[in-house]
């Protein structure tokens, strides 16, 4: 049984050890849990632990025989309560400022203009948070759910977020009968973040599309770093944490942010400034699809004012051994059949992407046309430029033959309800 002894004396003050007792007529063992001792403290703790009738440390069995687990129990009591009324807090008051139970997807959820099947997303009135990554990688809501009924499920980081029309998506759904999910993941330096949430849940479409771009690293990288989060949100620290913390993340930032959107309504200008010094950019994401809706981002809608895309980069760029290797056991990983694809940008590099599809004999889409209207000077397509760039790759895919594969047991009239 462990007990608690407390050593006084000159050098060893304050040093606290648990003692195993053992059966009569054996010596009892000691073990520290402070720095270890010099000899002559050695010498000390030795001779009192031989003399128990010694005044300094004398020992009452009954007193130290329930000392360390009464101890341990109170703390355990007292770490899981904590632990309990925290969630119980967070939940009582995302139900007072969120959504009926019956309407949320999760805690708190803050709906686009009352429609409760896209939950806010992103906010930056004070840093730059996102909430897909907890939702995603610790399945809260019915987002995964969502992406496990797909047939295609696109891999790649925000331009896979801009690039794409939902109208032309879901009318392409409805003729040939497949669902689409967009997995798309905003800010990631590659696609390490997607592939853990991949392989975590176990998702198997028939088919994946790899935006294989190597913007701020290869999309095949083994690394987590962001290109642009950091904080609570940031893809190192989500696949950090438990479900439970993540859950409370979630919910916080909700609260946080509906604190905030209310301050901002109401504060005059010169306050505001200063408490909320952010651009208070407000981005939803789809539950059913992964869609993000960025009809509200001033950028994205003004394609009059926005130039096509130039490239930049000089297309002698080949792919490395490295590269190909990387590729190669990223697609082992999440299994299934993958194709490639290549959404246009400033950096846009046909040729390593052909040559990573070949030595892995794989399907690829690369676009012959790359001068699609941009907002944020070539780096994500706008909404013409996506509407322009949707219906290409639409056109594209259904010459593909690894789509042509995963449907050709299909009949033509099949249709999708959403």
């Amino acid at each position: 049984m462990a007990a608690v002894d407390r050593l006084g004396g000159r050098g060893i003050a304050g040093l606290y050890r648990c003692t195993a007792r053992e059966p009569a007529g054996r010596r009892r063992l000691a073990v520290s849990v402070l720095p270890v001792l010099t000899p002559a403290e050695r010498v000390v703790l030795d001779h009192r632990t031989a003399d128990d009738t010694m005044s300094e440390i004398a020992y009452s069995p009954k007193a130290t025989r329930a000392e360390c687990p009464r101890a341990m129990t109170r703390y355990l009591i007292i770490l899981i309560g904590t632990a309990v009324a925290t969630v119980m807090g967070l939940v009582a008051v995302g139900l007072s400022t969120g959504g009926p139970l019956s309407r949320a997807d999760h805690i708190g959820q803050i709906p686009l203009d009352e429609d409760y099947g896209y939950y806010r997303n992103y906010g930056d009135w004070m840093s730059r948070e996102i909430q897909d990554r907890d939702i995603l990688y610790h399945g809260i809501g019915q987002s995964i759910e969502r992406a496990r009924q797909a047939d295609i499920i696109l891999l790649g980081h925000s331009m896979v977020l801009w690039a794409f029309d939902p109208a032309q998506l879901r009318a392409f759904e409805r003729k040939h009968g497949v669902k689409i999910y967009n997995m798309g993941s905003a800010g990631d330096a590659s696609g390490e973040f997607l592939r853990r949430v991949v392989t975590r849940w176990q998702l198997h479409p028939k088919l994946w599309l790899l935006n294989a771009d190597d913007k701020g690293g290869s999309f095949f990288d083994v690394k987590l770093e962001d290109q642009g989060l950091s904080g609570s949100g940031s893809a190192v620290q989500v696949v950090r944490h438990g479900w439970l913390k993540g859950y409370a993340t979630v919910a916080t930032r909700n609260i946080r942010w509906r604190i905030q959107q209310y301050l901002a309504a109401r504060l005059p200008a010169g306050i505001k400034s200063v408490v909320l010094p952010g651009p208070g950019l407000q981005l939803w994401r789809n539950i059913d699809t992964g869609d993000w809706y960025l009809d509200r981002m001033p950028n994205y809608l003004a394609p009059l004012h926005n130039p096509a895309i130039t490239l930049t980069r000089d297309q002698n760029c080949p792919t490395s051994p490295d590269e190909i290797e990387k590729a190669k056991t990223f697609t082992a990983s999440i299994g299934g059949r993958s194709a490639l694809m290549l959404i246009p940008y400033w950096g846009f590099c046909a040729l390593r992407v052909q040559q990573i599809a070949q030595a892995l004999d794989l399907d690829v889409m690369i676009p012959s046309k790359t001068a699609y209207t941009s907002g944020d000077g070539g780096g994500h397509l706008d909404r013409d430029g996506a509407r322009a760039f949707t219906a290409d790759f639409l056109s594209e895919l259904e010459r593909l033959p690894s789509f042509r594969a995963i449907t050709a047991s299909r009949e033509p009239s099949a249709a999708l309800k959403h």
